[in-house]
């Protein structure tokens, strides 16, 4: 209404302010993606702006929020949207228009991402991070108000009775707004979002290693996604579990942020990357045309929130595992009915391995029970940790008939099935280590201590080529490479984390940090296939068949 009256105020006097075709894109914008935004109310301030607060003389706080007359009921990101849209208006050298910080260097200036501050919100607040629709809507209106404002001041200086002698620039920032509201609600993300890991390897330029555009399409969807979504809902997740531990349903169901992320990933295709394009029963084809060293990259990414992110992305083990032995030697049957909801992240598996006195890493010495009847006993503590609702369980098989229409490949092959599995599994437990290193070095960099690049570096060098070593000669020949890689990367990223934990002090030992929890799965890890010794024999074999000894 307000807009119609100014209109109409500058129509009788025969001036055009211009930028029709924006107003009605923003109005088409706001009215059809209204209807999708969650609804919340509370007071809203209606100015929240960096000039409307008073700071502390000495300490980086606010004492005061100034110039209330457009406080309202609303939704509380309108406040967010306002103080951050001047992250989209450009900088420029006229006195009369708005200074913005576009295109500018905000980490060099020392002043925080746009991304950075709604994801500091968000945390602050114990809030989902915000979707991107929700953003991109609440900035466009953002725009789209302050651009009536702005025709209303050029309005009252049509009349002759404007407060400032500025009035009449109003109408070229009123062209920016609009064009800034109409822009924003077909674009997508964060603005200057300077949030991806300076250490993170750069993949098109990694180790001269061959990289399909496709690969490096989907790294970098992948690597937003994580930035925007994934990383800043780990605080939210281990809310939530928590909540389900103290309810006592920490067994029966998932942390909700869990399924709400799992569904925006799939939406973006961000969906089984593991698994190598396979047409299913269904008739839906799944998976992705990624190599293994195409795939360890992303592994590694994951590897920075281990306890979410492989899981959002349907590619949490042993899931990838088991996924991997139905598609290549399940049958019709077994495909459309496990494969198939597994591939949808509907279901979850598991994958029997160990038996009580026996190591299950000595081939000759595995013992094979079943018994009529499963029994789950109890959740197997890692360092404290029961890592519901997936991790480790004590099962007891007994007298258990396995029907033949259930039995993969064959009656005794299992050994051999397990083998075809556990290549690269390896691979992936080994980047997503050093995803986990990499997450601890940031951490203890934060703390002011010693880098230690170096050794994870090595470590993904190392697994990388064991990754070349399958992809271009087979997992038999790159055996040695990937018995180096079990040894080597575990270990590093247990030495990275254990620095970490020390320089935190006993904070390092709290939930306050992830340190602690990485430390019991990094030590589980170099278990998880097999302890180091076994692995040193498998080197030790091909050098004394590479010496002929």
């Amino acid at each position: 209404g307000q807009y119609n009256a100014q209109m109409a105020v500058l129509v009788q006097h025969k001036i055009a302010l211009g930028g029709e075709g924006d107003v009605k894109a923003v109005s088409d914008y706001l009215h059809g993606a209204v209807g999708s935004i969650p609804d919340e109310s509370c007071i809203v301030h209606g100015d929240f702006r960096l000039d409307n607060v008073i700071f502390h003389p000495t300490e980086p706080r606010i004492v005061a929020l100034l110039d209330w007359e457009l406080s309202t009921v609303g939704h509380p990101l309108a406040d967010v949207a306002t103080l951050c849209s001047f992250y989209r208006v450009p900088a420029t050298t006229s006195p009369q228009m708005v200074h913005g910080l576009a295109n500018r260097n905000l980490p060099l200036l020392g002043i925080p991402t746009e991304a950075h501050v709604v994801r500091t919100y968000c945390k602050r607040m114990l809030r989902y991070p915000v979707v991107d629709a929700t953003w991109r809507f609440y900035l466009s209106l953002v725009f789209f108000r302050l651009a009536v404002i702005l025709q209303g001041v050029y309005a009252r200086q049509v009349l002759g009775n404007a407060s400032s002698a500025h009035a009449g620039a109003a109408k070229d920032c009123y062209l920016l707004f609009i064009q800034l509201g109409a822009s924003i609600g077909h674009e997508g993300g964060y603005n200057n979002d300077a949030l991806s890991n300076n250490n993170m390897v750069n993949p098109s330029v990694f180790m001269g290693l061959p990289l399909s555009p496709h690969a490096l399409q989907v790294y970098g969807k992948l690597q937003r996604f994580c930035d925007a979504r994934v990383f800043p809902s780990e605080s939210v997740h281990v809310a939530e579990l928590a909540a389900l531990k103290d309810a006592g349903r920490a067994w029966l169901e998932v942390p909700p942020i869990v399924e709400t992320l799992k569904a925006e990933a799939k939406a973006l295709g961000l969906w089984n990357l593991f698994l190598t394009k396979v047409t299913l029963p269904n008739g839906v084809t799944y998976g992705e045309t990624l190599t293994n060293v195409e795939y360890a990259l992303m592994c590694e990414l994951m590897g920075r929130c281990v306890t979410l992110a492989p899981e959002v992305f349907n590619c949490a083990a042993p899931d990838t595992g088991n996924m991997e032995i139905l598609s290549r030697f399940g049958t019709w049957e077994q495909q459309q009915r496990w494969l198939v909801p597994l591939c949808e992240g509907k279901i979850r598996s598991c994958f029997a391995m160990t038996e009580r006195y026996v190591a299950s890493s000595d081939a000759t010495n595995v013992c094979t029970q079943v018994r009529e009847g499963v029994s789950l006993k109890r959740p197997m503590h890692v360092f404290g940790y029961d890592d519901a609702p997936h991790g480790h369980l004590e099962v007891s098989f007994r007298n258990v008939k396995v029907p033949l229409t259930s039995v993969l490949l064959g009656d005794g092959r299992g050994f051999e099935i397990a083998q075809a599995r556990l290549g690269p599994g390896r691979i992936h437990h080994c980047m997503r280590a050093i995803g986990m290193a990499e997450r601890c070095m940031e951490l203890m960099v934060l703390q002011l201590v010693e880098q230690v690049e170096d050794d994870i570096c090595a470590a993904r060098l190392l697994t990388l080529h064991a990754a070349h070593e399958m992809d271009t000669k087979g997992n038999k020949a790159a055996a040695q490479a990937i018995a180096m890689i079990k040894i080597v990367a575990p270990n590093m990223a247990i030495k990275v984390c254990d620095r970490a934990v020390q320089i935190h002090g006993a904070a390092g030992v709290s939930q306050d940090f992830v340190l602690a929890y990485y430390l019991a799965a990094l030590r589980t890890l170099r278990l998880a296939d097999g302890p180091d010794e076994v692995h040193m024999r498998t080197i030790a074999k091909a050098e004394f068949v590479k010496s002929h000894l």
